[in-house]
């Protein structure tokens, strides 16, 4: 209870009964004198703000008086500055009038000046245009038929140079065609005698006889026959052993395959729980961290459906049916607090849900076996029992076995359903299962009869494969002994391939040494066809023989009348150049009267350039005395319009 609550109890137990109600009003009118006090601090804090903002605006006002009697002194003052301007403008515009008259008097008298030049310009141009024409038509004879002359006798004498050079290369070619010709002679002559010493040598050794050259042959083809029946009785062992090396090699690489399949199967059951326990499949990712399994007190196992599997795929159906879902996706703890651990962490993490369940493996714990015996299962037709056909570790063995008990689930086949009626009356059996169905009997509590229900079985979609510890063992055994055999037969052949190295070289051998025998026939008899060739082109080399001295008489006599016609153009050309002299004397006087007519020109142009230099001079002036007050004159121009 605060302060007020006691009050109002105090004064209620001992005061009058009108105490409380001047109290309550006595609280009203302190709350109205704050308001009003509240009010007033408003009310006084806008006059003064309302006070200072009247001080600014006097302070404005004032400056607005000030600026508007100064802009009126500057309105009063531009009136008597233009007063003043037009004055000033008028005195200027006279005395610029005076300089403008004088100008233009002097203009005039120049202007005069220059008239008579421009004319005696013109003229004297024109007279130039005349000279220049006749000059450039003189001047275009004389190139013209100075290079007809040059033009023509180039061409003769470039023409008599090459017949000259023709004859004497006709000449040079044939010394060289017969100089070349006693060189091959000579050479054949030299290659003839060594041909026929070589020949008389062969002769000599005796090396050509055809009989020995034949049993030579004979003994050599023999040899190489024992050779050749060596090396294929070689090559067949080592195609023996190349055959079964790739045998082996296959079976190698079957074994190897069944292998990877087999260490795929936890691929696929992992693909499975990600496409139909996606919470399961997380959590296995989520503690395959080591520090998230470091917040755990015992080891986590995966679920069983990564560890369990079935020998026979025909079975598997039974499997999935007899074995719970539920049991198969959960996580199994060996410390009872981990379960709310692991539960937490994924409620946390992915907000889910993941069955966990504590069990610890009993210390000696084994694999039990069917409990039934061999005529039982004769008798009713079972072919195996659930617990002979799963294949998982010991951890979960141990829970999987009193869990569901699967040494007492025996399974047959279709003729199970024949003796349905006779299991039920002979057998205690609970369950039994066929490759299609699931069988049930059940014994009613209030008759004590039994019954029995038959299921058919879904396909399998966990247990669709098998992976056995001790197949995969036995097939890493055959392929170490499969790879040791590989080894014997690729250590078999390599020391075969030496032996049949060497065969080879002999073989090699053999043919090199009838190569030689054969060569050395061929050659003798080449040797006899090569001296009567080179003697039958030594006779045609003899029959070329050329007269080079009465070659070189004519083409003599053809070089002399070739520079006698050249002789002859010469002289007519000296003719003509006379005549071309003639008239270069004339251009050399129309370009004297030229060089003269143009000094007078020059002359009378400086006189004219001068003259328009002072005419310019005077307008400058003329247009300076305009504008040179500028400001002045425009105002004067704008009071008088």
């Amino acid at each position: 209870m605060d302060s007020v609550s006691l009050l109002k109890c105090t004064e209620m137990a001992i005061g009058s009964d009108d105490l409380s109600q001047k109290h309550e009003e006595l609280i009203s009118l302190n709350s109205s004198i704050k308001k009003l006090e509240y009010t007033l601090s408003n009310i006084g804090e806008s006059l003064r703000t309302e006070q200072q903002q009247n001080q600014r605006l006097q302070t404005d006002v004032q400056t607005f008086k000030e600026r508007q009697e100064l802009n009126d002194k500057i309105n009063s003052l531009k009136g008597k500055k233009i007063w003043i301007l037009y004055q000033n403008s008028l005195t200027d515009f006279n005395v610029l009038k005076e300089q403008e008259n004088k100008l233009l008097k002097n203009k005039h008298e120049e202007e005069k000046v220059v008239a008579p030049l421009k004319k005696a310009v013109d003229r004297l141009e024109a007279s130039l245009g005349k000279y220049k024409d006749q000059a450039s038509k003189l001047r275009s004879s004389i190139v013209s038929k100075t290079s007809l002359i040059a033009k023509k006798y180039t061409s003769d004498r470039e023409n008599a140079d090459t017949a000259c050079n023709e004859i004497a290369i006709e000449i040079e070619a044939n010394q060289r065609i017969e100089q070349e010709r006693l060189t091959r002679l000579q050479q054949l002559e030299n290659r003839i005698r060594a041909a026929e010493s070589e020949l008389e040598e062969c002769r000599r050794e005796q090396t050509i006889d055809p009989d020995v050259v034949q049993q030579e042959i004979a003994s050599l083809n023999r040899k190489k026959t024992e050779v050749n029946r060596q090396i294929v009785e070689t090559n067949l062992l080592d195609e023996q052993d190349t055959a079964s090396r790739a045998e082996l090699l296959r079976r190698i690489e079957n074994s190897n395959n069944e292998l990877k399949r087999m260490e795929v199967m936890r691929v696929a059951r992992l693909k499975f729980l990600e496409r139909f326990f996606p919470d399961v499949f997380k959590t296995l990712r989520f503690f395959e961290k080591d520090e998230n399994k470091a917040k755990l007190k015992g080891k986590l196992w995966e679920p069983p459906i990564l560890h369990v599997f079935v020998d026979d795929l025909k079975y598997g159906s039974v499997a999935e049916k007899h074995i719970r879902a539920s049991d198969l996706t959960a996580f199994y703890c060996e410390h009872k607090d981990d379960v709310y651990t692991v539960s937490d962490l994924v409620a946390k993490e992915f907000k889910a849900r993941v069955s966990v369940i504590h069990h610890v493996c009993p210390h000696g714990f084994r694999k039990p076996k069917s409990s039934f015996s061999k005529e039982f299962m004769q008798k009713y037709h079972f072919e195996k029992v659930l617990i002979d056909l799963i294949q998982a570790p010991d951890y979960y063995m141990s829970y999987l076995v009193p869990t569901f008990k699967p040494e007492n689930v025996p399974m047959g086949g279709a003729s199970l359903d024949q003796l349905m009626d006779k299991i039920m009356d002979e057998t205690d059996l609970k369950a039994f299962y066929s490759e299609e169905y699931a069988y049930f009997i059940k014994t009613s509590s209030y008759s004590g009869s039994k019954f029995s229900t038959c299921t058919h079985l879904n396909t399998p979609r966990i247990f669709t494969n098998k992976i056995n510890e001790n197949e995969q063992n036995k097939l890493k055994d055959a392929v170490v002994h499969a790879e040791a055999d590989v080894k014997k037969f690729e250590a078999a052949i390599q020391l075969r391939s030496a032996g049949l190295r060497k065969l080879e070289d002999e073989k090699a051998s053999i043919d090199t040494q009838i190569r030689e025998i054969r060569s050395k026939a061929d050659h003798y008899s080449k040797l006899e066809s090569r001296v009567k060739a080179m003697n039958q082109q030594a006779r045609n080399l003899e029959a070329e023989k050329k007269d080079l001295g009465e070659l070189v008489n004519r083409a003599a006599q053809r070089s002399c009348a070739r520079r006698m016609t050249q002789l002859e153009s010469v002289e007519a050309g000296e003719k003509s150049m006379a005549v071309v002299g003639y008239e270069g004397l004339n251009q050399y006087i129309v370009k004297k009267q030229l060089s003269t007519l143009q000094s007078k020109i020059i002359t009378k142009q400086n006189q004219y350039e001068e003259a328009k230099t002072n005419i310019v001079a005077l307008t400058v002036n003329l247009f300076i005395s305009h504008f040179i007050m500028c400001p002045n004159t425009s105002c004067l121009i704008s009071v008088q319009t």
